[in-house]
């Protein structure tokens, strides 16, 4: 498909975004939005295949989690995380041997503090 993005590999393909209703609220406040403690978010991505000339979802890359915890994860602005290669719970991808969530996750979603660290948006 030709895409340039850095990330694309890993984080490229078909997005599902999930939240639970403790975090409903805060996720359709949009900018400067705080999640309550107990927030739970799921990012579900597919692969991105092209299929009879449309783009179609393929198979699960992989599976992420975030929940809110402020005090158990002050470290990580608050948000514990997980992810689980083809969504399946043997395939641990947030390694401690690698810096774990810190360096794995927290790096790069501090670049979005202003949003309690969630890259996702609501869409009606």
């Amino acid at each position: 498909m030709g895409f340039k993005h850095p990330l694309f590999g890993a984080f490229g393909g078909i997005h599902h975004i999930y939240v639970n209703r403790t975090g409903l609220a805060a996720i359709k406040a949009g900018a400067g939005r705080h999640f309550p403690d107990g927030s739970v978010i799921v990012f579900d991505l597919l692969e991105a295949k092209q299929e009879g000339g449309a783009l179609t979802e393929g198979k699960r890359k992989l599976l992420g989690v975030i929940v809110k915890n402020s005090k158990q994860y002050s470290a990580t602005g608050g948000w514990g995380f997980e992810g689980f290669g083809e969504g399946s719970p043997d395939k641990r991808l947030v390694d401690p041997a690698k810096g774990g969530a810190k360096t794995q996750c927290f790096a790069c979603h501090m670049a979005q503090a202003k949003h309690d660290y969630v890259f996702s948006n609501y869409r009606p």
